[in-house]
């Protein structure tokens, strides 16, 4: 698209930044990591506009020259006074400096002042700091930082969730809003990763509220999309975690061994399908059999009889754990 002569009208009207990874970490690479950052790209080529003073996008123009064109024609720039160009620069130097400094000399005191910074790379680096050294550091954030419409600011707040483990309890607000990105990944570039993070973060805090909202992703995704193992795994996880999410867990990991064929005809296209389904029930197998108690040879050849028989293996245990429970809630309500 950038070679097209179709551009050559607009070349002045705008700055032309192009951001370039390398990925050995040097000085350029990590500059480069953090526009990314702030302009929450995970996922690239991507073409965006942005307002030169205050940073916001104002335009994602697609991958065709005449979109791009039209995009450039539709946005128009309002400088500020120069006095408020002046301290929207000062506070940029300002997070630069300290994300910067948090990527080469990090440290608990750096990233303190830089979780309540309000430049969007700073706050990326301290949660990416306290992700490993120090999860209980972000339990009064979470919930405000998962609000904010960046991929990879989003991304960061579920790792250190996940890392964390049970050692560290995030509240019921962080439960509900990681829910909700599952359901919906608003404002999101990268719908399917941020939705993927999520589920592995409720893997860690969810309880049994959150298995309707990751049993879709678990039931109705295809082999060939890394969320539905992700959030196969999620429900096993948080069934053996929480008392009351056991049966209904183990009866939605029942629907996990999922088609060996993918509606697939081609016999190459079948045989490559089922490879991958086979990994995903492989992991509703493993989490079932934890659940139920009931050991059950996995089969050297997944296919349709086969995944059958699976699902006929464990329906009487299951069936038995959920009765059992809806015994035990009745009492509980009696009380």
């Amino acid at each position: 698209m950038l070679p097209s002569p179709k551009l050559k009208p607009i070349y002045d009207d705008i700055v032309w930044l192009h951001v370039y990874n390398d990925f050995k970490e040097g000085d350029a690479d990590r500059a480069a990591t953090r526009i990314r950052i702030r302009f929450s790209v995970s996922s690239w080529p991507q073409l965006l506009l942005v307002d030169p003073y205050t940073l916001e996008v104002v335009g994602e123009t697609g991958r065709q020259v005449d979109g791009f064109l039209k995009a450039v024609q539709n946005t128009k720039i309002k400088p500020p006074k120069y006095a408020k160009a002046e301290e929207l620069l000062k506070k940029l130097k300002e997070g630069e400096e300290l994300a910067s400094e948090l990527e080469t000399k990090p440290s608990a005191k750096a990233a303190k002042k830089a979780l309540e910074s309000e430049d969007l790379v700073a706050r990326f680096r301290a949660v990416e700091y306290f992700g490993k050294e120090d999860p209980k550091e972000l339990v009064a954030k979470a919930g405000e930082l998962l609000k904010v419409k960046n991929d990879l600011l989003r991304y960061e707040v579920c790792k250190a969730i996940k890392n964390a483990g049970e050692k560290v309890t995030f509240t019921d607000e962080v439960v509900t809003q990681l829910e909700d990105l599952v359901r919906d990944p608003k404002d999101s570039r990268n719908p399917n990763v941020l939705r993927s993070y999520a589920i592995g973060a409720l893997a860690l805090c969810g309880d049994a509220d959150s298995l309707e909202a990751i049993k879709p992703h678990a039931v109705e995704g295809a082999a060939n999309n890394g969320t539905t193992g992700t959030a196969v795994d999620a429900i096993g996880q948080i069934g053996k975690r929480v008392d009351d999410a056991k049966a209904p867990a183990a009866q939605i990991l029942l629907d996990c061994f999922i088609e060996s064929t993918g509606g697939n005809e081609d016999a190459k296209q079948i045989e490559w399908y089922a490879g991958m389904a086979r990994r995903i029930a492989e992991k509703a197998h493993a989490h079932l059999q934890e659940l139920t108690g009931k050991k059950v040879d996995f089969p050297k050849d997944y296919n349709e009889q086969t995944r059958a028989d699976l699902r006929k293996a464990f329906e009487e245990s299951v069936k038995e754990m959920v009765e059992k429970a809806e015994k035990a809630n009745k009492r509980k309500k009696k009380r």
